[in-house]
């Protein structure tokens, strides 16, 4: 770098580089909101330090290459000007880093690293699994613990890369809230190991989606591979949305953990509203099987009629080792009955 080998502190200032120049001996200590405009093709090194870095590659073909580690910095990452950034070589992300890729601008993986720490995902661009000689990348999100929605797509890499596509894989991580809203089409698997992942656009690859003991799905979108849980099956968190979860094929919630040896899923249902209740049910194109516990929230002191909670388009098998109905002290529901097919009454009356 013709800077040499020493810091470059970007404290609530702003570096600009031509194209092609080299930053990757140079680290960058970002103290406040810094702002980094790289010329094409350039690269840059090692980002640390804490605060805010808006990065901008504005021409026409905005190309800007991470060539160094973002362990050390704890922050924020922004994409921004329909720029194209990729991960290269050792650079693996950062566990304390939210990356948030603004509308129009990429970031993929271009390196032979399998796992790529995405401490937060926010954005409304594109997550692409990019391009090397390795069959999978595993986008690990979440570690920072925080609540972020993205509403852009997560995709493979396509054919235009220089060698091969390279499917994407999405890890859940940290105790934080993932929503994905947005138009999904990666193929690799989905798992969801800490912390909620929320669906309320659509997972159109079909590989398996997995929600371990310590992890929750939940969202009103669509998700076309199979679903199988040993944590919990949370459609409805917050009691605010409506519809219905979409399962283009099976749900198995009858998992046995490894862990305990025991079938340790949990789905639960959070009705909103105290006259009129809404609920999002889950709708299963395939296979269904029940399993574990199953929680119906009632926010009111009354509940009474028959919620299609579960739409199974095949009768299901298996059954829950326990159900509950959560509410008001003495006046929600004295019997809930399953007809069989995923639908569920209610009688009120006290709890028992």
């Amino acid at each position: 770098s013709p800077f040499g080998t020493g810091n470059i502190t970007l404290s609530n200032g702003r570096l600009t580089t031509p194209a092609s120049f080299v930053l990757d001996t140079t680290p960058i200590v970002v103290s406040g909101n810094g702002s980094l405009t790289v010329g094409n093709s350039g690269t840059v090194g090692i980002i640390s330090g804490s605060g805010n870095l808006t990065v901008n590659a504005p021409v026409a073909t905005p190309t800007v290459t991470f060539n160094g580690v973002h362990t050390g910095f704890n922050g924020e990452i922004i994409i921004t000007g329909s720029s194209f950034a990729r991960f290269n070589s050792v650079s693996v992300g950062g566990a304390n880093v939210l990356y948030t890729i603004e509308a129009g601008s990429i970031l993929a993986r271009r390196s032979t690293a399998a796992n790529i720490a995405l401490g937060g995902l926010a954005g409304a661009g594109t997550l692409r699994g990019g391009q090397t000689t390795a069959d999978t990348v595993n986008f690990q999100i979440g570690a920072k613990n925080l609540d972020t929605v993205f509403s852009g797509p997560i995709i493979d890499g396509d054919g235009t890369d220089p060698l091969r596509p390279v499917k994407a894989r999405i890890t859940k991580l940290g105790n934080g809230t993932l929503t994905l809203s947005g138009n999904n089409t990666y193929t690799s698997n989905t798992t969801v190991d800490l912390g909620t992942l929320l669906v309320d656009g659509s997972l159109a690859g079909t590989s398996a989606v997995t929600v371990n003991a310590a992890g929750a799905l939940g969202g009103a979108g669509t998700i076309a591979g199979p679903v199988s849980v040993t944590g919990t099956l949370r459609t409805n968190p917050t009691g605010l949305r409506k519809g219905t979860l979409a399962l283009a094929s099976s749900l198995d919630l009858s998992v046995i953990n490894p862990e305990t040896s025991t079938v340790t899923a949990k789905t639960r249902f959070d009705f909103g509203g105290t006259t009129s209740h809404r609920v999002v049910g889950i709708s299963v194109a395939g296979a269904l099987t029940y399993g574990g516990a199953l929680e119906i929230a009632i926010p009111g002191t009354t509940f009474n009629g028959s919620y299609a909670i579960f739409a199974p388009a095949l009768t299901p098998t298996g059954a829950f080792a326990s159900i509950t109905v959560l509410g008001a002290a003495d006046a929600v529901v004295a019997t809930l009955v399953d007809d069989g097919f995923g639908v569920f009454t209610g009688t009120n009356g006290p709890i028992t």
